[in-house]
């Protein structure tokens, strides 16, 4: 299961267990998704990465992905569609 915690402001948040991004796609709009450990393991794409993008996208959401990784967002984007297929069409950023 994923784990999402909601911030409404500094004091308050809410902790929810979901399967699948499929329990709350259509209740946000916008996604910030970890590379490393979410999308991918290193050597392969973790199942159902790219369906999961294509379908937000699909329904106009934005997904944006987050990274610690020493490098800029543009290698990193490069990585992800040569090595993983995961191409800039499927995210904003």
């Amino acid at each position: 299961g994923l784990l999402i915690v909601k911030c409404h402001n500094y004091l308050e948040s809410i902790i929810m267990y979901i399967q699948s991004l499929h329990d709350i796609m259509d209740k946000y709009d916008n996604y910030i998704v970890d590379v490393w450990g979410v999308l991918h393991d290193g050597h392969q794409l973790f199942p159902f990465v790219k369906e999961t993008l294509k379908e937000l996208k699909a329904k106009d959401k934005n997904v944006i992905f987050l990274s610690n990784a020493p490098r800029r967002a543009e290698t990193l984007a490069q990585s992800l569609a040569q090595n993983f297929g995961v191409t800039p069409d499927l995210y904003y950023g």
